[in-house]
């Protein structure tokens, strides 16, 4: 993640102006990152100045500047977090240009650095246009040395207070056919980019010429047409004009690759439109006697239209928005954790784009769908299990469903379905955090038609909970239509065993190994079992060892080689 705030105060760097004397230029031309970039070491690609570093002033980035424009390897700069005046955005660019073919990666500026004056977090959506407390023409200066970078792949603006201003400037200059070489664009944490009502922010434009939304812009300029493979916009808000531009752009000849919306909302404004009318007839009927109010039929009536009205302005966006889902060619990872509000509808939209144009093939490779508020609704799972059983997802080899609530039922038939030979794509499923208490969902997705190699089941509390459900999962483990497991990588940490359950978990892989010949690595940690390791258990251990000794046992899902201490 990018760091955007500014240098805190106090923090000390090598150049310190308490440390420093009057006049003493020296100081400045032989601080450590300078002469790390004189020294020309092929090995030295990238190079970083941390927040405690001081860099916000005219001379660290001359000294820093003029050593760049003689180094021939370094490919990466990032010195995000330190303030860029006009000044300091001159000298930085300019350098910059006499590095234009070698340089590949930039990060640059604090949350002031777009004009945003680090206000992002504003209740009404932003998308402001002038911001005294930030400093707009440091961008714009920047942008002017910046698009001219031929070799130039990665440019990461996470946190930069970009308005719509700033990021108009950038569409612009996407327009004009620069950025030639651009893959990866980071716009996350921008919040005054999100889009907002029409009604509460454009009071002054006609309905049928309003001014295009940021992001709105941004995807009419071309930025990801055979250009931008991988965009990231968390935290951000897409509206209807915003999503109908993306939309179009999916459809055409798309270069996007891998699609980041992480905690972002994908929001059909004209229902927020329905509520402001519906808060100007209530306080109406307030001001009118008890007489004349509507009766109880009319508002019923009244209710039941406004919810016509709603789904049917949410359908239609996210159908459009799904239909560009299914043209796209190039898409290969869709990330949407943290999108509570969008997601699933989202999911339907897809769903019915593709039952419409089965022609298509999709190359989808990645879901991540985490912490989306996907419950056992019946809507929201039958979205999600409808979603990845079709043809859309017949690609897809990685599923992230970490953090929901989908529960037993939904998940079973999910499982069941890949057991029976659906998604045999699919090596990777993170169904962690999803409230599952049967084992035998587990027992599925393992054995059968699966080819699933990493399977994730973190901290559903009550699914091993019992000697009973860990006996489920090894019933008839060692059939022959069950035979052998493809999976390499169990994690079934906190997932509720104490001592006996993970004594009788661990006796039974070794019991079964011939039908895990292929597991590598269990994560056994988070379970109340694992924090007070009894002498059965440590010993069962010891012989799992023994029988598997190729088997990693991990208590943590980035752990590795604790089984050691048991030698």
């Amino acid at each position: 993640m990018a760091w955007g705030k500014p240098t805190p105060r106090g923090v000390l760097g090598d150049n310190d102006e308490n440390k420093r004397k009057e006049g003493d230029d020296e100081n400045v031309m032989k601080s450590s990152v300078v002469s790390l970039i004189e020294k020309n070491d092929p090995t030295v690609r990238a190079i970083t100045i941390f927040r405690g570093r001081n860099f916000t002033g005219a001379r660290e980035t001359t000294a820093v500047g003029l050593a760049l424009e003689k180094n021939q390897f370094v490919k990466e700069f990032y010195s995000s977090g330190h303030e860029m005046t006009r000044e300091t955005a001159e000298i930085l660019g300019r350098s910059f240009s006499k590095m234009k073919s070698s340089l590949e990666s930039i990060c640059v500026g604090d949350e002031r650095f777009g004009g945003g004056g680090g206000r992002g977090n504003n209740d009404d959506g932003g998308q402001k246009d002038d911001d005294a407390d930030g400093d707009e023409d440091a961008f714009e200066v920047f942008l002017s040395y910046a698009k001219e970078l031929d070799g130039l792949r990665k440019w990461d603006l996470e946190n930069k207070g970009l308005t719509k201003k700033s990021l108009g400037k950038l569409s612009d200059a996407f327009q004009s056919e620069k950025f030639i070489r651009l893959e990866e664009l980071i716009l996350n944490r921008n919040e005054s980019l999100s889009d907002r009502s029409r009604s509460s922010d454009d009071t002054s434009a006609t309905t049928t010429n309003k001014a295009p939304t940021a992001m709105e812009r941004l995807f009419q300029s071309g930025a990801i047409r055979q250009r931008v493979k991988t965009l990231e916009i968390s935290d951000i808000s897409l509206g209807e004009a915003s999503i109908s531009a993306l939309a179009e752009e999916l459809k055409g000849k798309c270069s996007l690759e891998v699609f980041k919306f992480t905690n972002g909302r994908l929001e059909c404004f004209r229902l927020k439109e329905l509520d402001d009318d519906d808060g100007v007839e209530e306080k109406k009927n307030e001001s009118e006697t008890d007489d004349t109010a509507a009766d109880e039929s009319e508002k019923k009536e009244k209710g039941k239209k406004k919810k016509e009205e709603r789904d049917k302005a949410t359908t239609a966006m996210m159908n459009e928005l799904g239909e560009g889902f299914v043209n796209i060619k190039s898409l290969k990872r869709v990330t949407l954790d943290g999108t509570k509000v969008g997601a699933y509808e989202l999911l339907k939209g897809i769903s019915r784009a593709k039952r419409t144009n089965k022609s298509e093939k999709s190359n989808v490779v990645e879901i991540s769908l985490a912490n989306c508020a996907l419950n056992d609704d019946n809507s929201k799972t039958n979205a999600v299990v409808g979603f990845l059983l079709s043809d859309f997802a017949e690609s897809v080899e990685i599923v992230n469903l970490n953090g929901n609530a989908l529960g037993d039922w939904k998940v079973a038939q999910l499982a069941g379905a890949i057991q029976g030979g659906f998604c045999q794509n699919m090596l990777e499923i993170d169904i962690g955090g999803n409230d599952l208490s049967d084992a035998t969902i587990l027992k599925r997705l393992l054995f059968g038609k699966t080819k699933i190699k990493r399977l994730s089941c973190f901290e559903n509390v009550n699914l091993l909970k019992s000697k009973e459900n860990v006996g489920k999962l090894f019933e008839d483990a060692e059939t022959l239509s069950a035979g052998s497991s493809p999976c390499e990588y169990l994690d079934v940490g906190a997932c509720g065993m104490e001592l006996e359950e993970l004594t009788l978990f661990a006796e039974s892989i070794r019991k079964h190994k011939s039908a895990f010949v292929n597991l590598k690595t269990l994560v056994l940690g988070g379970n109340p079992g694992a924090c007070a390791l009894g002498d059965a258990f440590e010993n069962e251990l010891k012989l799992l060892k023994e029988s598997m000794s190729s088997l990693d046992i991990a208590w943590k899902a980035n752990d590795s080689g604790d089984i050691d201490k048991f030698k």
